[in-house]
């Protein structure tokens, strides 16, 4: 009995071990990846400034085509090496190295635990999904909260502001000032002033402004809004989550902005695929877990969305 005991410990060491090691080896390749795709966006960018007679860098050209673009794509391709040889050569090789570093993360990728369930969800491909999963820790995350408050999905404690003149009603954190203008709900900025409402409550969390304390990770909160836009241009199921909570959020707040609806709904279809995302990577990995209730609700009392349900 102590010998198989002791065999099973070892056999668990060295399936965590190979775990860690492919972690590690998606993340080394997202950070190439992005690397590369900086670079290139840089070096593109010079070109198009060179393409349309900007000074760039010390470097002027009277534009030759009315469209950048064109002269860029023909030099991703090789078939073309752009008004400066030098820069098209290395716009090309970094064109390259990303499209190359792109494969690689989608070869490891598939070996994640997560990837069967992933790959069947329209509107996450493998270069998204990797770039995500490489900043996500599951040992680390004891429940789906954990997810949300590293990608800035958490609310905070809010203040609610209402205008006598337009009807509005928003909502800001409660470290940030009220703004000085607004958005009325016919769409049309309103320059009322704005009353604490003197209710207590929850509020999205905001990307930080300059010199303020970054208590996410920005890059993971990007790729979630990068995902949740797929999932509105795709459709599919996490888009049907999507369009039941705005009308919802509509008809409890009418008085809200459209661009506030929008965002609310959002957020709360990207919570639903982190919840999603973490139930079924805990399974993968023998962790006891459950979907909470209160993320899961379609609408109805009892009536839950599974991560089983997502897929096509």
């Amino acid at each position: 009995m102590i010998q198989r005991l002791a065999i099973d410990e070892a056999a668990a060491d060295g399936e965590a071990a190979a775990a860690s090691a492919s972690a590690a080896t998606l993340a080394a390749a997202v950070a190439t990846f992005e690397m590369a795709q900086r670079n290139r966006v840089a070096t593109g960018e010079l070109l198009r400034a060179v393409l349309q007679g900007r000074a760039a860098g010390g470097l002027t050209l009277a534009p030759t085509l009315p469209d950048a673009d064109t002269v860029l794509h023909e030099i991703r391709a090789g078939r073309e090496a752009g008004p400066v040889p030098l820069l098209g050569a290395l716009y090309q090789r970094e064109s390259a190295m990303e499209r190359e570093c792109m494969r690689e993360m989608g070869r490891l990728v598939t070996a994640h635990p997560v990837w069967p369930w992933l790959e069947r969800v329209r509107g996450v491909g493998p270069t998204l999904a990797a770039r995500l999963l490489a900043r996500l820790r599951i040992e680390r995350a004891a429940s789906p909260s954990s997810f949300w408050s590293f990608c800035g999905l958490a609310t905070v404690e809010g203040v609610s502001y209402r205008c006598d003149e337009c009807g509005a009603e928003l909502t800001r954190p409660r470290v940030r000032a009220a703004p000085r203008r607004h958005v009325a709900p016919s769409g049309h900025p309103c320059t009322g002033a704005l009353i604490d409402a003197q209710h207590p409550v929850r509020v999205a969390m905001r990307f930080p402004q300059h010199g303020e304390h970054r208590s996410f990770d920005v890059t993971a909160r990007t790729l979630c809004h990068l995902i949740g836009t797929s999932f509105l241009r795709r459709g599919g199921r996490y888009r049907e989550t999507y369009d039941a909570h705005r009308l919802r959020h509509e008809a409890l707040h009418p008085s809200y902005s459209r661009m506030h609806h929008h965002l609310s709904a959002m957020r709360a279809m990207e919570k639903l695929f982190l919840a999603h995302l973490w139930l079924v990577w805990a399974e993968s990995v023998g962790r006891p877990c459950r979907l909470p209730f209160g993320v899961a609700r379609r609408g109805r009392a009892g009536v839950l969305i599974g991560p089983q349900e997502m897929i096509e």
